[in-house]
């Protein structure tokens, strides 16, 4: 078990021991999913705050990544009493977890132990659509939502819009390779946001207070459409790209051929049937107001990401 990341006796020499115990009496915070993309922005920022901290992992490959002045620990969303272990002691837990269809047994037992442990304040990593879509993504984050709630613990939800950091992971590849990137969204807007601003409303959230029985609905800056985020792309990369608008049983075809499985690629489809209908075009002055600054625009993640839909030869 991977407890402490640096040695309490270097702790001591290095803080002293007066400042040692005022660090102690701070709240216990838990950063759960802490390798994944949202995880690990809540964990930077919590450790840039000095929160003191938990970061779970599932393996210790992982957990050796921890960054310095953090605990890391391993855990399991399947084994309770692996969680009790990690959740002892802990005040205020950010909880995510991949979408996977296990996602609302995963989280459920995460909420009963922390009900178990005398967790004081959970930051629910939920998404858009939780409120008013019922189906994929959404629907299951929804569940969670609901049984979070009958809990009766202090909670604060996050309902983030489409992350901007998924359009490197998601069209970046065909972008490289074919100069274009592919779905059948027609022409439905996204306010895309950065996973970086989620992680400071998710750290200002943890301590409760004034964020306590919030359900904070976080879109981006601007919504565009995928014809006009490839004219954006192709600003910053020097290079054509297109959007080319697919049938959806085209799109179905072309994920279940990467070898994606049936759940996840319906799933998907399902989220782009609620961005057609406009769940996903709103702006508003929530995100600004919740972080103190302006959010992180379109065009600035794609400047400092241009290299990643440059052709391949010229990123390699």
């Amino acid at each position: 078990m991977l407890w402490e990341h640096s040695a309490r006796m270097s702790q001591v020499e290095s803080a002293g021991l007066g400042e040692l115990h005022r660090r102690e009496a701070r709240t216990m915070i838990l950063i759960t999913g802490a390798s994944g993309s949202v995880g690990k922005a809540v964990l930077q920022e919590a450790s840039r705050k000095e929160c003191k901290v938990r970061a779970m992992y599932r393996s210790k490959e992982e957990a050796a990544k921890a960054p310095s002045g953090c605990a890391a620990v391993l855990a399991d969303y399947s084994d309770k009493e692996s969680l009790r272990k990690v959740l002892d002691g802990v005040t205020s837990v950010y909880l995510v977890c991949s979408p996977i269809p296990q996602l609302v047994e995963l989280e459920s037992n995460v909420l009963d132990v922390c009900k178990e442990s005398g967790v004081k304040h959970v930051v629910l990593n939920s998404a858009l659509g939780a409120g008013d879509y019922p189906h994929s993504f959404p629907g299951w984050h929804r569940k969670v939502e609901d049984e979070l709630k009958a809990t009766k613990m202090s909670y604060t939800i996050l309902r983030p819009n489409g992350f901007l950091q998924n359009i490197v992971t998601y069209n970046a590849p065909s972008i490289r390779a074919q100069g274009a990137f592919y779905a059948a969204m027609g022409d439905a807007k996204v306010s895309y946001l950065d996973v970086g601003d989620i992680a400071v409303v998710a750290v200002k959230a943890l301590p409760g207070g004034a964020h306590s029985g919030k359900t904070y609905e976080l879109n981006g800056p601007e919504a565009i459409s995928n014809q006009e985020l490839a004219k954006r792309i192709s600003k910053v990369a020097g290079r054509t790209v297109n959007y080319v608008d697919i049938p959806e049983s085209a799109q179905r075809d072309a994920m279940l051929g990467l070898g994606m499985p049936e759940w996840q690629v319906t799933a998907l489809l399902e989220l782009q049937q609620y961005y057609k209908a406009g769940g996903g075009a709103k702006t508003d002055g929530l995100l600004p107001s919740l972080i103190g600054r302006e959010p992180v625009t379109l065009d600035q993640y794609l400047t400092v990401n241009a290299r990643e839909f440059r052709d391949q030869a010229a990123t390699a």
